[in-house]
């Protein structure tokens, strides 16, 4: 009985010793594999730590010389140092400090005249425009409306003080532009300023007069008083609506830049150039209705009488 226990015993003991046998190694396994990623961990960290070290340390090939020179020391020396107590020349070396705020520079502005000048002549056109309504109208009409010069109203307007007024103020706003262009050109004369813009329009005035009575010379000697009487009121509407045209264009050229005043001048160059070409083209047709001459005549005359004069004065003026 005693025996059967025993082996009873060692029959249930020995199934657990095999268990404990096989599972021994797996405890062990696990225990040596998180060893294993522990110590891989631990040299990767230092190995990192070693690189960012490495990176870190001041390399040499040679270690400096601790009785070198300092340059910078050096150059403070020579820079602030006063040699044979010659401290006038040392300060000379320094910039003198301002006293106050810096003064600058004042910006250039045009001449006060010009504006005014020009604020008068636009105040002039107004009162006429009130003043002489009908004679106004009956210019700005004119312009496109061919019939007008044949009435009897435009020959008879020539005699008025509107016609007077008109012609000063065609002469004083062509000369505030050639002014104003001399000045973006920078074209020096003995006389400056206020008197040689009003001797500039004054002249232009006399040589347009003069060239008014040429005509009429020449339309005497030629006997055709009536062609040149009708191509005088052309000119003289020209004139008008040339000044009517120019007051805005000195107004902005005198207030823009002086980038802008280039195109300024360009713009007042095409506009002369139109009207012209619009005079010469409604003076050919009047006269080609009514008098049988030859285009090639009409073409000579032109350039002779119209276009040289502008020419001379512009080379007069040295543009």
């Amino acid at each position: 009985m005693f025996r059967i226990s025993i082996n009873a015993l060692f029959f249930i003991l020995l199934p657990m010793g095999l268990w404990a046998q096989t599972d021994a190694p797996s405890v062990s396994n696990q225990v040596n594999s998180s060893d294993s990623l522990t110590k891989v961990n631990q040299d990767f960290e230092r190995d990192s730590l070693k690189r960012i070290a490495d990176s870190l340390t001041y390399f040499w090939i040679k270690a400096p010389d601790p009785n070198r020179k300092n340059q910078f020391r050096d150059s403070l020396m020579k820079h602030y140092q006063v040699y044979n107590l010659d401290f006038e020349s040392w300060a000379k070396k320094f910039i003198k400090p301002k006293a106050g705020l810096p003064s600058g520079q004042a910006r250039k502005t045009g001449e006060t005249w010009i504006l005014c000048v020009i604020l008068i002549l636009i105040a002039g056109f107004a009162l006429l425009r009130i003043f002489f309504q009908k004679e106004i109208a009956l210019i700005i009409r004119s312009f496109y409306d061919n019939r007008l010069l044949n009435q009897s109203g435009i020959t008879s307007f020539l005699d008025t003080w509107p016609f007077v007024l008109l012609y000063l103020l065609f002469g004083l706003t062509i000369g505030m532009y050639l002014f104003l262009a001399g000045r973006f050109f920078q074209l020096d004369y003995a006389i400056d300023g206020f008197q040689w813009y009003l001797l500039l329009s004054f002249s232009i005035m006399v040589l347009f007069s003069l060239k008014i009575y040429f005509l009429k010379l020449l339309g005497f000697l030629l006997e055709i008083n009536k062609l040149i009487k009708l191509y005088s009121s052309i000119l003289y509407l020209s004139y008008f609506h040339a000044a009517i045209l120019f007051l805005p264009l000195i107004f902005a050229f005198s207030l823009s830049p002086i980038s802008y005043s280039e195109a300024f001048i360009y713009i007042g160059l095409a506009s002369t150039a139109l009207l012209l070409a619009y005079q010469a083209i409604r003076l050919s047709l009047q006269v080609l209705k009514q008098y049988s001459f030859s285009k090639f005549y009409l073409f000579i005359y032109f350039c002779a009488l119209e276009i040289c004069p502008i020419l001379m004065l512009v080379k007069a003026l040295r543009f």
